[in-house]
């Protein structure tokens, strides 16, 4: 049996993340997604893959379990071969993700200063996403979005469409 592919359809807070992400990577920047725990972060960030394309790099669940070396191979990879990457559940992996994993704490940040360096050297879009504070090297040069708080016509498209 084929699965379905369903289009991804995003609250109207959500949305207005997106268009801005989307305007921002047209123009071959370096942008960070700031969203607190289920706002959408995720989702906005596969739609905007799947609108532009390129490499998408889920941190969080198929990256965290490789060893140091192989993690930086893969985003070195990704970065290096696509124009678009967009890397999610950054704060994981940096020194925002709190108490539960400091061994990685500064590991990405001389990878992301140089990163933002040759995006911006190439006007190659590279997007990044986390629900803490953008890690230091991003939040010098990376244009920063934050999906804002729910209002009631977010919860109401909800209702409507995910329930």
């Amino acid at each position: 049996m084929k699965r379905q592919h369903r289009e991804l359809v995003l609250s109207p807070v959500q949305q207005r993340a997106f268009e801005g992400l989307l305007q921002g990577s047209a123009a071959g920047s370096v942008l960070f997604l700031n969203a607190r725990p289920g706002s959408g972060r995720t989702s906005i960030l596969q739609k905007l893959h799947e609108t532009v394309g390129g490499a998408i790099l889920g941190v969080g669940s198929s990256l965290r379990s490789l060893s140091e070396e192989a993690f930086l191979q893969r985003i070195e990879h990704a970065v290096a071969h696509q124009e678009f990457v967009v890397v999610d559940d950054l704060h994981v992996v940096t020194r925002t993700a709190g108490a539960l994993d400091y061994r990685r704490a500064f590991l990405l940040d001389a990878a992301l200063t140089a990163i933002v360096g040759e995006a911006a050297a190439l006007r190659k879009s590279r997007v990044f996403g986390g629900h803490d504070q953008a890690p230091w090297p991003l939040a010098r040069r990376a244009d920063a979005w934050r999906v804002a708080p729910f209002q009631p016509e977010d919860y109401a498209f909800i209702c409507r469409n995910l329930l």
